[in-house]
């Protein structure tokens, strides 16, 4: 589906995409993800679909790591964490401190990985001259 037609003028859009090949495991299939995108695959599908001015990050850093780190061993050990999806309060309060302290982190420095990205594009304007 091309979302630009959805947009309005010289509108933009917002996206978030599982990231990284290497952080690929069967939750990824049970989540019906169909892949995992570096920051280059992801600038060069939104440039591809016509949207310029294009910012992409990681973030979930920390807790990428985790997951990491988490997900590999669940696969070695033939276990399906994917099986378990309940909402764990005390776990949620972790990962809202991670993620407040990686929005600070990411004002001061570039995080060169995550377990995801997000990408921030306008429509291309063709008439614009640069």
């Amino acid at each position: 589906m091309n979302v630009k037609k959805f947009l309005v003028g010289r509108g933009g859009i917002l996206i978030t995409v599982p990231a990284l090949s290497i952080l690929w495991t069967r939750y990824d299939i049970f989540c019906r993800h169909k892949r995992r995108y570096s920051r280059k695959q992801l600038i060069e599908h939104l440039q591809l679909a016509g949207f310029s001015q294009i910012k992409v990050r990681y973030f979930m850093f920390l807790p990428g790591l985790i997951l990491l780190v988490k997900r590999k061993i669940n696969d070695l050990l033939g276990q399906n964490e994917a099986a378990d999806l309940s909402v764990n309060p005390v776990i949620n309060s972790v990962m809202k401190i991670f993620m407040l302290m990686e929005y600070w982190l990411q004002k001061l420095i570039y995080i060169p990985f995550g377990s995801s990205i997000y990408g921030i594009a306008l429509v291309k304007d063709e008439n614009r001259i640069l």
